[in-house]
């Protein structure tokens, strides 16, 4: 699994009014699926093939007002997702927004944490 972390940035959801939300943080994974197999004659070590890829991501958003987020129907959309950070990583895919939480702290900044999982593949932008 790779995992890829940025402290900064900016994100669209394309096709949901999202655009240039100011990332705190976010968190990419990428994993493959395995197929064991055992080949005869080696010994019964077990092998292992790549199957299937995934991605989800996870990041963090200061809760703007100007966004106007609808909670009732952000969640469950999906859009093109990208991520744009200050050191010139970027990468984009098209993924499902599967959980919106909302923190209003007494003494600090009320942010909301994401969650989306891909649909198709992620690639650098």
């Amino acid at each position: 699994m790779a995992k890829f972390v940025c402290d900064s940035g900016t994100l669209a959801i394309v096709g949901t009014g999202i655009s240039g939300m100011c990332l705190n943080n976010v968190s990419l994974d990428i994993s493959t699926d395995t197929v064991n197999y055992i080949c005869m004659g080696d010994a019964s070590w077990q092998s292992a093939a790549a199957s299937t890829k995934s991605w989800t991501c996870s990041f963090e958003t200061a809760l703007d007002d100007t966004v106007g987020l609808d909670l009732a129907n952000t969640i469950g959309s999906s859009g093109a997702f990208t991520f744009d950070t200050v050191d010139g990583l970027g990468y984009t895919g098209t993924a499902i927004i599967t959980s919106i939480s909302l923190n209003a702290p007494a003494d600090d900044y009320a942010t909301v944490s994401w969650e989306a999982t891909g649909t198709g593949a992620i690639s650098e932008a």
